[in-house]
């Protein structure tokens, strides 16, 4: 097993020859609304995939990707 811890938000990666999970860090709010808690939760879901099929989910454009991702989920639902 691979742990990529991220230093966007806190999340963490774990990968296996058959796939892998994914921790949110703090932008896993159940407080929040439904529809950004989906927005997050489809967001990770790639993430993972593209870790799961070796894309570089460490190097600084693809966190600012991901960071400009958030942005617009929050600003989209008013997180």
């Amino acid at each position: 097993m691979k742990t990529i811890n991220l230093p966007t938000y806190g999340i963490v990666l774990n990968l296996t020859d058959e796939g892998g999970s994914i921790e949110g860090g703090e932008l896993q709010d159940e407080a929040a609304s439904p529809e950004y808690r989906a927005a997050i939760d489809g967001l990770l879901s790639v993430i993972l995939a593209h870790a799961c099929a070796g894309v570089d989910v460490e190097s600084p454009a693809y966190l600012e990707g991901v960071e400009v991702a958030v942005d617009s989920i929050a600003n989209e639902y008013g997180e």
